[in-house]
């Protein structure tokens, strides 16, 4: 839209002017007319690239998860490390595990069922009712 309206009747003016006139000024400000987009366009493209969201895909979500104490200090973070940990499955399973200490529990398993981008649905045994994970 930029280049429809503003660049090419821009560009004409300015080379109409340099034709008639013949002077140097006209050929450089048309030169800088293009330059400064062509040289944003790159950093527009790369910022583009590094702020762009992530999409979540099923194999992502696979794996163990417990509470990372270096980023989640305190008296809190090392009681639930302590106490609770869980494992997504490739199998659709959420498997809870209460880990009482050192003793590890029974662990609750659950369905789940994935749903892009970032979200997926769980039933918890033995209530069957689902929970939206986000």
């Amino acid at each position: 839209m930029l280049i429809l309206f503003l660049l090419i009747p821009l560009t004409a003016i300015l080379l109409l002017l340099w034709l008639v006139t013949q002077k140097n000024i006209f050929g450089k400000l048309m030169g800088l007319l293009w330059a400064i987009p062509l040289a944003l366009a790159p950093v527009a493209l790369l910022v583009r690239f590094l702020t762009d969201k992530q999409e979540t895909e099923r194999a992502d979500i696979y794996g163990d998860y417990v509470i990372d104490r270096s980023k989640f200090a305190g008296k809190q973070a090392d009681w639930q490390y302590n106490h609770y940990r869980f494992t997504i499955t490739p199998h659709n399973e959420l498997i809870f595990h209460e880990t009482r200490g050192r003793t590890p529990s029974e662990p609750t398993a659950s369905r789940f069922l994935f749903c892009p981008p970032t979200r997926f649905l769980a039933w918890f045994y033995p209530t069957d009712r689902p929970a939206i994970i986000s």
